[in-house]
């Protein structure tokens, strides 16, 4: 009797074969889901990759496009003159301790933007002065503007100034060139603006002088010469 119950209630060998081959497939199906979302992700991680790549390549360009390697200075009462590297590094230099940028805090070694200016051969005394204003641009189309008051007739004047070497403040570590992606060759600080980096140029290519008032003959020493057109 029990043999008989036992044989009634045991799974037959067909079923179990069944179940068995039902077992497999699903194993199969896991395993072929498992491969597939893998293959997935991988392909996911592969196009991030690649799109990051991408980024760094293009963003190394622009900034390598951006790299100034002289700067033009030109303008009304000026003659054009295009400054290097080494023409700036034969010049007074200053140095500018503590200044506060948004990446940090640095010590800068440059040139005062009067003495840049200079070198083209603006005037060192000038009628009305406050009717030029000076235009510093970068490679990147951003600019900074000055009155001539703020460049000639203030003590900070001096501290206006196109820098091109820098260190981590409170380093006794040796300046550093600026790299492209830290200004090109050249930066303008203003470390004693009220907002930070405000009027800060990176990649300073350019720097234009304009004159405001009436006409007055160009290449003189005396703005006053046509005012009364």
């Amino acid at each position: 009797m029990v043999a008989l119950t036992g044989l009634l209630f045991s799974t037959p060998p067909c079923a179990q074969g069944a179940s068995h081959g039902i077992d497999l497939l699903n194993r199969q199906d896991k395993r072929h889901y498992k491969l597939e979302k893998g293959g997935k992700i991988t392909k996911v991680i592969l196009t991030y990759l690649f799109t990051f790549s991408l980024l760094v390549i293009t963003t190394a360009y622009a900034v390598e496009e951006y790299y100034s390697k002289e700067i033009r200075v030109s303008g009304d009462n000026a003659k054009t003159v295009t400054l290097t590297l080494k023409d700036l590094e034969a010049m007074s230099q200053v140095l500018l301790n503590n200044v506060r940028v948004y990446t940090g805090v640095y010590d800068y070694v440059g040139v005062p933007l009067r003495d840049v200016i200079r070198r083209a051969g603006f005037p060192k005394r000038l009628h009305h002065w406050g009717r030029f204003v000076f235009m510093v641009k970068g490679l990147d189309g951003n600019f900074a503007v000055f009155s001539c008051g703020e460049i000639f007739n203030r003590r900070d004047g001096s501290r206006i100034v196109i820098v091109f070497k820098r260190r981590y403040a409170g380093s006794q570590g040796a300046f550093q060139y600026l790299k492209p992606r830290l200004g090109g060759m050249f930066c303008l600080i203003t470390p004693d603006d009220k907002v930070i980096d405000r009027r800060t140029v990176k990649w300073v290519s350019d720097i234009h002088i304009y004159y405001g008032g009436p006409q007055y003959e160009a290449g003189t020493d005396d703005s006053r010469k046509g005012h009364t057109k």
